[in-house]
């Protein structure tokens, strides 16, 4: 264990403070080994006066599992039952001469029970007491030294742009372990076409040329907190020139090397693309209902291409009277905290055919407060971002509905919202004319489950409430009839 806290000192060397009188370089907050060992944490103090300086350490936290232990060296070491030790005669040491450097450990003992354990160590000049500095050491024997004490995870490994275009690849930090975590971060096996480079990001970004970094006051950032999760980011940066990059980026533990991860990232630039490949188009873009009252609008996507497309939806402008709520729905509806959905597997869906026309809508949810909510929404092909449609929506509420029914342009059946649901959900339909109507629910089978509307019923929009309580889970089908008018759509009922 001491020939790996050896190395493991040598490596993550940092200044942490600086002071008028004095500074320290810490080298390790954290320390993980086994029940039984010895943890021990090196600090570096070096006189930057210009005369000779008396410095105090002191114990003012030592929050250890029972039975073990904590001690000073400082020139020798001593009992664990001192809390505070100087560069003194009394403790067989002598101030630091100006610009001298003298080390400083603390050891952890840890005996017979797992657990983590934390002491605070105050540094301090005796001549000028508000001269000091606080530090927390960490220490653990409850993760096994063979065990992951983070986790390093990204959403997507290959990705493909336009050139010119800065390609980026996010990954999640997130420490399991109960000590603070130095990592390093580094880029390897890097292949790029003609003119391309990379560059790393932790806090701050770096030129291309840093290929490691870690989390330290060096990188400008600092060790990883238990529980906390950070974001980390790889970035390539094509040119003109088409092609594909690959670059390796690995995740180390420094406390514990032989716990990492390693992900190869693909990025992809292709020439622009000439012509549009969908079109998203809205019949509406404004609207007015009363408070309390579900704001839809429907926005309908074609893919014109010859080949499967794959969209993103995202929502760059969601300004709003207060208690307003606005929320994005494809295939399936997602929560109003989420601003970017994609016609992908992550979001339950999949690329449009070519030829295909499918529904994307918008719902405002106005509570509490009149007023008027505008909704920017831009539609753009994910494989070529530059291709992009921008719809503006605005939806106003007041205490008498306004809804103008000719507004209405053509019949329609909508899909229900939300869906999937449980165990009621919203169907809307537009009639262009008034008719007899008649909307009707079955079940997978074909046999006829429910008719929630069946009269004549006026031209507009119109919403109608569908309770499933007493039906099970699965999917079922629902369809509109009113006069010439057909259409059929899909429910899925999740209990």
């Amino acid at each position: 264990m001491k020939k790996f806290l050896a190395t493991f000192l040598l490596v993550i060397t940092t200044t942490i403070f600086s002071q008028s009188s004095f500074y320290v370089d810490i080298h390790n907050i954290s320390c993980i080994d086994t029940i039984g060992s010895e943890m021990v944490f090196t600090v570096e103090v070096t006189n930057t006066s210009t005369s000779e300086l008396t410095l105090a350490f002191v114990r003012t936290a030592n929050e250890l599992p029972a039975e073990w232990v904590s001690s000073f060296c400082f020139d020798l070491c001593f009992p664990d039952f001192i809390d505070s030790i100087a560069t003194t005669e009394d403790f067989l040491s002598s101030p630091l001469t100006p610009g001298e450097t003298r080390e400083f450990t603390l050891h952890v003992f840890a005996m017979t029970n797992d657990g983590t354990g934390m002491v605070d160590v105050k540094i301090l000049n005796l001549n000028s007491p508000q001269d000091n500095v606080t530090h927390s050491f960490y220490s653990t024997t409850e993760v096994a030294p063979d065990e992951n004490a983070f986790t390093f995870t990204t959403g997507e490994t290959a990705l493909t742009d336009t050139t010119g275009s800065e390609i980026v690849f996010y990954f999640d930090i997130h420490n399991t372990s109960p000590v603070p975590l130095v990592l390093e971060f580094n880029k390897e096996d890097i292949t790029l076409p003609d003119a391309w480079f990379t560059s790393l990001c932790l806090d701050v970004c770096f030129p291309d040329f840093i290929d490691t970094i870690t989390t330290t006051e060096a990188f400008g950032s600092s060790p990883l907190m238990p529980d906390e999760t950070r974001e980390f980011s790889a970035h390539f940066f094509t040119s003109t020139t088409e092609g594909t990059g690959v670059m390796k980026i690995n995740a180390v533990n420094l406390i514990n090397p032989s716990d990492n991860y390693s992900f190869e990232l693909s990025a992809t630039a292709n020439a622009p693309v000439i012509g549009n490949t969908f079109t998203a188009t809205a019949e509406i873009s404004s609207l007015t209902d009363t408070l309390g009252s579900e704001i839809v609008f429907y926005i309908e996507v074609e893919n014109t291409s010859s080949a499967p497309l794959t969209m993103d939806f995202i929502r760059t402008v969601n300004d709003l009277p207060g208690e307003w709520t606005s929320s994005l729905c494809f295939d399936a509806c997602f929560p109003p905290t989420l601003d970017s959905i994609s016609t992908n597997a992550t979001y339950g869906s999949s690329p449009l055919n070519p030829g295909e026309t499918r529904e994307l809508s918008l719902h405002f949810f106005p509570l509490t407060n009149t007023g008027t909510g505008t909704v920017k929404i831009v539609a753009k092909d994910h494989d070529n971002p530059q291709l992009q449609t921008e719809l503006v929506f605005t939806a106003s509420a007041t205490t008498t509905s306004l809804n103008d029914e000719a507004g209405v342009l053509s019949y329609k059946l909508h899909q229900n919202y939300p869906n999937p649901f449980n165990p009621a959900t919203i169907i809307t339909f537009n009639l262009k004319e008034a008719g007899y109507t008649k909307l009707v629910v079955y079940d997978i089978l074909g046999n006829e489950i429910a008719v929630p509307v069946s009269g004549f019923i006026s031209a507009g929009e119109h919403k109608i409430a569908f309770d499933a309580t007493n039906l099970t889970s699965g999917v079922y089908v629902y369809k509109i009839t009113s006069g010439q008018f057909t259409e059929t759509k899909k429910m899925i009922l999740e209990k």
